[in-house]
C-alpha cells in the first residue's frame, strides 16, 4: 500500500487534527530523526488515549525506533501480515499500519489500544510529517557537511609538503564519513602503479600496487566512481592488499581525482563504514572533497617543485662561485 500523504482533514476528530499539527510543528523543529520519532508516538498517545510504537523491519528483524512505553511488542506474525499484504491491520488490542516504503526498510506504526481506522488515519498524518522531517533534516545535514567541507579546504590549502597534507586529508575524510580509513593514490604514470599513502603497516607508509588493481585500479582508468556495499559481490576487491595491510574491507567507496583539465591525478578511497554502508550522500561529499584535495594536491606539488628548482639554483650558483674562487 503506497501512502500518497493525502488526508481529508474534515474526518479528523478534534484531537487527531491537534496531534497531526504537533507532529508537523516537531517535524519542522526537532534537531534529529530520534527526536522527531519520540515526539511524534508521544503526540499519538496524547491524542488517542493509547500505547503507540514506531517499528522498523529490515532484513528480516524487527526493531523499536520509538515508542510511548517500554518493552512494548506487537506480535511478530502481524507486523508479517502488515507486511506481506501492504494494507493495515488488526490483532487483539494492537492495529498496524505501514508507515513507509522502501527497498529493504520499512517502517509500521503500531498502536495498543486503540482502533484499525484510527491507524489508518494517524499513519497517514506520521507518514506526511516522516516525510517533512527526513528532508529537513537532510537538507540541514548537507548544509552543514558542505560547510565541513568548506573549513576542510581551507586547512588542506594552507599545508606546505605533501606527506603531511596526505596525512591531513586521510584524517579529516574519515572523521567527516564516519570511515575507518582512508588513502589517497596518486598515479605514477611512468611506473604504471598506484602509490596509496597514508598506507598503515607498510614500510614506509606507502602502499604501490599495480595501476589496474582492484577496485582504485578501475577507477583511476574509467574515472567512474564506486561503492561497494557489505552485502554485494565482493570479487573484485583485491584481498591481497588486505592481506599485506592485514586489514578486512567490509565496504568501500572510491572515486577519481580530477586535476586541471580534467586529467585523473589518482584516486581518494574511503574504506568500511562505522555503521553501515556508505550512501549517495556519502558519495557526494567525497566527490567534493576529491575536487578540493586535487587543487590541494596539485598546489602543493607545484611549491615543491619550484622549492626543489630554487635549491638547484641555488646549489648551482654556490659550485660557480667556488669554481671561480679555486
Amino acid at each position: 500500500m503506497s501512502n500518497d500523504f493525502e488526508l481529508d482533514a474534515t474526518s479528523l476528530s478534534p484531537e487527531l487534527a491537534r496531534a497531526g499539527t504537533a507532529m508537523f510543528f516537531h517535524a519542522t523543529h526537532c534537531g534529529d530523526q530520534q527526536a522527531f520519532l519520540d515526539a511524534a508516538v508521544a503526540c499519538v498517545q496524547y491524542a488517542l488515549h493509547c500505547e503507540a510504537c514506531v517499528v522498523r523491519a529490515e532484513r528480516g528483524q524487527y526493531r523499536v525506533l520509538a515508542a510511548t512505553s517500554p518493552n512494548l511488542a506487537p506480535p511478530d506474525d502481524l507486523l508479517a501480515d502488515v507486511l506481506d499484504q501492504q494494507t493495515a491491520a488488526e490483532q487483539g488490542d494492537w492495529s498496524v499500519a505501514l508507515i513507509s516504503e522502501k527497498k529493504t526498510v520499512l517502517d509500521l506504526l503500531c498502536l495498543q489500544g486503540s482502533t484499525l481506522a484510527a491507524a489508518e488515519m494517524t499513519v497517514t498524518l506520521l507518514a506526511s510529517a516522516t516525510h517533512t522531517a527526513r528532508k529537513r533534516l537532510a537538507r540541514v545535514h548537507r548544509i552543514a557537511r558542505l560547510e565541513a567541507i568548506l573549513e576542510i579546504a581551507a586547512s588542506w590549502n594552507q599545508t606546505l609538503e605533501m606527506d603531511e597534507l596526505l596525512v591531513q586529508m586521510a584524517e579529516t575524510s574519515t572523521q567527516l564519513l564516519q570511515a575507518e580509513r582512508a588513502s589517497i593514490f596518486l598515479w605514477d604514470r611512468g611506473t604504471r602503479t598506484l602509490v596509496g599513502r597514508p598506507a598503515l603497516g607498510v614500510d614506509g607508509d606507502e602502499l604501490r600496487i599495480p595501476q589496474d588493481t582492484g577496485i582504485v585500479g578501475h577507477v583511476v582508468q574509467t574515472g567512474e566512481t564506486r561503492r561497494v556495499d557489505t552485502e554485494e559481490d565482493q570479487r573484485e576487491i583485491d584481498r591481497r592488499v588486505d592481506q599485506q595491510l592485514s586489514f578486512q574491507t567490509r565496504n568501500l567507496l572510491c572515486v577519481p581525482l580530477r586535476g586541471r583539465n580534467e586529467k585523473i591525478l589518482g584516486a581518494f578511497e574511503m574504506i568500511n563504514k562505522i555503521h553501515g554502508n556508505f550512501t549517495a550522500e556519502d558519495e557526494s561529499a567525497l566527490v567534493e572533497l576529491a575536487a578540493h584535495a586535487a587543487v590541494a594536491l596539485e598546489n602543493t606539488q607545484q611549491r615543491e617543485h619550484l622549492l626543489q628548482s630554487r635549491n638547484q639554483m641555488a646549489d648551482h650558483a654556490a659550485a660557480g662561485i667556488e669554481l671561480i674562487g679555486s
